[in-house]
């Protein structure tokens, strides 16, 4: 399962994606820099959010409403 992508418009995007790592790289099932977190290096301000997970909804609405949360709030 696979959330739609979600953006924010954020005043300082490095410190949105710091905070997503900080809170989650470490509860994450896998947490693979080449797929979970994308980089690419510009003067956007945008954050782009997708969630996936294989088979659990009710994970994936969970996560994706506290990841939204926390870069709404970044």
């Amino acid at each position: 399962m696979v959330s739609e992508e979600t953006n924010f418009l954020t005043t300082d995007s490095h410190l949105a994606v710091r905070k997503v790592l900080d809170q989650y790289s470490h509860v994450a099932f896998i947490h693979n820099d080449t797929d979970d977190v994308s980089l690419a290096f510009s003067a956007t301000l945008l954050v782009r959010l997708n969630v996936e997970t294989r088979s659990n909804p009710e994970m994936l609405a969970s996560k994706t409403g506290e990841l939204s949360t926390l870069l709404r709030n970044a």
